[in-house]
């Protein structure tokens, strides 16, 4: 029995699998497991459950680079391989102020005397700033800045001489607030919001002498003001520090300090977690030595990235994670559920007495552009491309080896019984008429005593196959044995006549028509090697139309061959 036919691709399916996967690569996340280049006085911060985001910095070797990205916080993986996602380059600096913006929209970072900001949702840095200082208060100076959510305000400490920033972000505007004598030029400080018990806290930093200060901690708050705590604390205090880590957890209900230079410029790996309720500190194992890196809690999690190890050494690449419920360190990180996350506050709107006016954002090309995000979007690209390519191309070449063979192997194999050739009508008892106008009876008993005719030959099983144009096969193995290219059909030719009855064994070309050729001629003659059939009488003339002549065959015509068993037609000489 004939296999079916392998499936066919067509060209149009092949090309809409290439662009398929074309848009999937233009359009897929660039979140991918691969380490960004190590570096060292970078600006970041984050959104519990969401990400870490980091720029700016400075790599071995290096001028201030703009490279910006974000470790993903809402997925679980492993500091071997944390989660990263590209971000369009920002700005090259080092240690900027910077903070997200109350409803989560907006990510604010200092730069000369103004702030700009990336839009989450455009993907896009701002080219107009969003609030600018004024000539008289000079630039913004790097030292951090924290985010209010529930006010909708900023805080910069010692933004200016003496001074902290207070942005009003329904405005924008900003004021500004005056700092404690302990706290003047302090440089390097450690900062952190806590929404638990709506305070700044403030700890440690370097002078204007580049000296380190005494161990001081400081909170403030509208309600409250300045406070020093330096004398309240409980508990495993730590040392003084600069340039270290210091980061709210569970809502500020915990603040994790880690690392940084101690007085005697020593990189510290400590980490101590403050419960803020009772300031009472708590010590944790000793981890690898950091200074200066970019840092975030999430859910049960604290989470290092890069900084300096050693002051000669240069940035490190890698992540640190520390399990606050279990008091370890682990090669883990575990995201939040969605709802143990804080839902950023709405948008701020400008009221009427409100000074200033919102700033507009508006899409940036010319902030940063880093050749090396562009060299890994276009070799993705392109990459995606090529291997598209080769598979659907080697796709349609099995697909057209597999037709071909199921071609000879059809040809081959044992053909499907053959029609009645009763063609008595049911309807008309008694009559004969036949079946299918289109074709004649095969043969009768060739012993030629008028029985019914016969299903076998002398030399074998005759049958019917139909064939369609485009299913004519032409390997070395088929029915019809070519040498260079066959035009199937081009020619008129008839069936043998009776009178032309060859003898058993023998050859006989006699029985073709050689009327007009198409161009395409090829072949000058067939033999066919008959086996010993004798009787040709219920043989009629039929002549297989022109394969070029469109009007009259088609690919929905078909015509009948009549194949026999172990017959071969061969290529005249």
């Amino acid at each position: 029995m004939p296999r079916p036919a392998p499936p066919v691709i067509s060209i149009t399916t092949a090309l809409s699998l290439l662009l398929l996967l074309l848009t999937c690569s233009l359009h897929s996340p660039a979140v991918h497991a691969q380490f960004f280049r190590p570096k060292y006085s970078t600006f970041s911060t984050f959104v519990e459950g969401r990400g870490l985001f980091i720029g700016g910095g400075k790599a071995p070797g290096e001028t201030t680079i703009a490279e910006t990205f974000m470790i993903d916080l809402s997925t679980n993986w492993t500091t071997s391989s944390p989660k990263y996602e590209q971000l369009k380059d920002g700005l090259p600096v080092l240690r900027s102020s910077n903070t997200i913006s109350p409803d989560g929209k907006l990510w604010l970072t200092s730069y000369s005397n103004r702030f700009y900001a990336y839009n989450f949702e455009q993907k896009i840095w701002g080219t107009d700033p969003y609030v600018e200082s004024s000539s008289g208060d000079g630039d913004i100076r790097n030292f951090g800045a924290v985010t209010d959510i529930e006010n909708g305000l900023i805080y910069v400490p010692n933004a200016f001489p003496n001074y902290m920033m207070r942005i009003n972000t329904a405005g924008p505007s900003y004021d500004k607030v005056a700092m404690p004598p302990q706290l003047n030029e302090t440089e390097y400080l450690s900062m952190a919001w806590s929404a638990h018990s709506q305070k700044i806290f403030l700890f440690g930093g370097l002078d204007t002498s580049k000296t380190v200060q005494s161990w001081k901690i400081f909170s403030y708050s509208s309600a409250e003001g300045w406070i020093d705590l330096s004398t309240s604390m409980k508990g495993t205090v730590p040392a003084f520090r600069y340039d270290a880590c210091f980061v709210p957890a569970y809502d500020g209900a915990k603040m994790v300090f880690f690392g940084g230079y101690s007085a005697s410029d020593v990189i510290s790996g400590d980490i101590s977690v403050l419960d803020v309720a009772t300031l009472t500190w708590t010590k944790g194992p000793i981890a690898p030595k950091r200074s200066g890196s970019a840092c975030a809690a999430s859910g049960d999690y604290f989470i290092s990235w890069s900084g300096e190890s050693d002051s000669s050494s240069g940035p490190v690449n890698s992540t640190l994670s520390y399990d606050l419920k279990a008091s370890r360190w682990t090669t883990t990180y575990i995201a939040p559920p969605p709802s143990a996350t804080r839902t950023p506050r709405s948008a701020p709107t400008s009221s009427p007495t409100s000074p200033g006016s919102p700033s507009t954002i508006k899409p940036d090309d010319s902030v940063a552009n880093s050749p090396s995000q562009v060299a890994v979007i276009v070799g993705g690209v392109l990459g995606g491309v090529a291997v598209a390519i080769v598979a659907i191309g080697f796709l349609l070449y099995r697909v057209r080896r597999k037709r071909a063979r199921s071609s000879i192997k059809n040809s081959t194999d044992e053909p499907p019984p053959i029609p009645s050739t009763d063609n008595t009508d049911s309807s008309s008892p008694g009559t004969k008429s036949p079946r299918n106008p289109h074709f004649a009876p095969l043969i009768h008993n060739p012993a030629g005593d008028g029985g019914a005719p016969s299903r076998r030959g002398p030399q074998g099983r005759i049958s019917q196959q139909l064939w369609s144009q485009k299913d004519i096969p032409s390997p070395p193995h088929s029915p019809i044995a070519t040498s260079g290219s066959f035009h199937p059909f081009s020619y008129p030719i008839s069936y043998p006549s009776p009178t032309h009855a060859p003898q058993e064994g023998s050859m006989d070309t006699s029985w073709i028509n050689e009327g007009p050729h198409s161009p395409h001629e090829i072949v000058k003659g067939h033999s066919m090697y008959q086996g010993g059939l004798s009787d040709y009488s219920d043989f009629s003339p039929m002549t297989v139309p022109s394969y070029e002549d469109k009007g009259s065959y088609k690919d929905t015509d078909l015509i009948l061959m009549n194949q026999i068993e172990d017959s071969r037609m061969y290529r005249s000489q």
